[in-house]
Order: structure tokens, then C-alpha cells, then sequence
């Protein structure tokens, strides 16, 4: 007896004009995640505690001060205190309180300009890296799901060859040109009606953009950097 093997998982991306919309999209990753027999988790914002008193703050240099303690305010400050500048994340709530708390996690790396890319795969290679060290398992919510970039009109079709043609430019070769069949055989959940071609990007995945930043803030070097909550004001 064969197990049944289970669907392979694209998430849809809309980067671009002429593509499904949000809402339809939401649905079918939806769908797909019910039919891989688990569900994404949100989780509570992360508090924060330091020993640093807001007296002491008051008197203490630092080289960078960091407002907002989402994902990119946590890796920011992370990031700059590695390469050794003295930082303090100022947060009016908790880690990931804000817009972080609520994004979808979503980890395309196909994106409109060599930067962007760059960027996201550095972040998407980050994330793989953030695992427990006796287990291997993810520590942020990763999962290689793959993703799958649409197009409805010949515009958005060429878009999406361009953005091919310079990641390859860039040593990046896992996204891959998709007919409407091959994305059929990819997402067969999908309606084909109006779709001219795709993108699909096997390497790309999800993540827990709440656990991603607390994370962030607890690699920092703590003689480095200071995260501090409840912040009220500043004067």
C-alpha cells in the first residue's frame, strides 16, 4: 500500500498588476494548508525585559536609537550591534505588537530590483538558520513551502520574465517560467481561466514574522543592544 502523498503547497504572490486578488488568494493558501493537515499559528507579541532603567538610559551614549519593535526595527538593532555600534529599540508596546503581529509570513524572493532580492534571500537564509540546536526544529516557523507568482496579462507576463532573467543575472537560478499547465499540475486548486503564465519559486517559503523578531532581539549581542517596552514618550 503507497502512502497518499500530500499536495505540494505554492503560495500565491501578487507583486505585480493583472494578478488574483488578495482575498482569493488568501482563501486558496487557506485550502492548501487545511489539505496538509496543519494550521499557521499566530502568536502573542513577545514581551520584552531589561535591566536598564529609564533613569540610566537618560544618562547612557548610544550610537543608534531604533523606534518601532517590529521585525525590522528587531533586526535593525540586531543587526547594527553585531558590527558593534551601541543600540537602543525604543517600543510603545511589546515585540511585534504592531503590523508584524498580523502579516501573513509570506518569503518570496523574486522581487522588482537586485536590491530587493539580495535582501530577500539574506532574510530567507537567515530565518533557515534560526533552529534549535538539539532538535533542528525551526525556531521562527519556516516552512519550504515554494511559491507561485501569476500573471493575467501579457504585462505582467513580461514583468515576471524580466524579474527571471535578474535573479539569474544575480547567481539566483530556483525561479522557474510556468505555462498555465504546468501550474495546474504546481496548484491544481487553482482557476486557470484568464491566467497567461507564472513563476514558480520552489525555494521560497513562510515564516512567523512575531517569532522572527523576538528572535532578532534575542541574538543581539547584549552588551550591545537594549530593547526597551512600554515606552510612552521621549523627551
Amino acid at each position: 500500500h503507497q502512502p497518499q502523498r500530500q499536495p505540494r503547497l505554492a503560495l500565491l504572490e501578487a507583486p505585480m498588476s493583472c494578478l488574483l486578488g488578495s482575498g482569493t488568494t488568501n482563501a486558496i493558501a487557506r485550502a492548501w494548508t487545511a489539505a496538509r493537515g496543519h494550521r499557521f499559528q499566530k502568536k502573542s507579541p513577545h514581551s520584552m525585559s531589561t535591566t536598564v532603567s529609564a533613569r540610566e538610559m537618560s544618562t547612557r551614549a548610544t550610537d543608534v536609537v531604533v523606534i518601532g519593535g517590529g521585525i525590522v526595527g528587531c533586526a535593525t538593532a540586531r543587526h547594527l550591534a553585531v558590527r558593534g555600534a551601541s543600540v537602543v529599540l525604543l517600543e510603545q508596546n511589546q515585540l511585534s505588537a504592531g503590523t508584524t503581529w498580523h502579516a501573513a509570513g509570506l518569503l518570496g524572493t523574486l522581487k522588482g530590483s537586485s536590491l530587493l532580492m539580495s535582501l530577500a534571500s539574506y532574510g530567507r537564509d537567515t530565518y533557515k538558520r534560526m533552529v534549535d540546536e538539539t532538535t533542528g526544529a525551526s525556531l521562527v516557523g519556516w516552512s519550504n513551502t515554494g511559491s507561485l507568482g501569476i500573471a493575467r496579462c501579457a504585462d505582467s507576463m513580461e514583468q515576471l520574465v524580466r524579474s527571471v532573467q535578474m535573479a539569474r543575472g544575480l547567481g539566483v537560478t530556483q525561479h522557474r517560467i510556468v505555462t498555465p499547465a504546468e501550474i495546474k499540475d504546481i496548484h491544481p486548486f487553482l482557476n486557470l481561466e484568464g491566467i497567461v503564465g507564472g513563476v514558480y519559486s520552489p525555494d521560497d517559503g513562510i515564516v512567523n514574522p512575531a517569532d522572527v523578531a523576538g528572535m532578532m532581539a534575542k541574538k543581539a549581542p547584549a552588551a550591545r543592544a537594549v530593547f526597551m517596552g512600554d515606552v510612552g514618550g521621549i523627551r
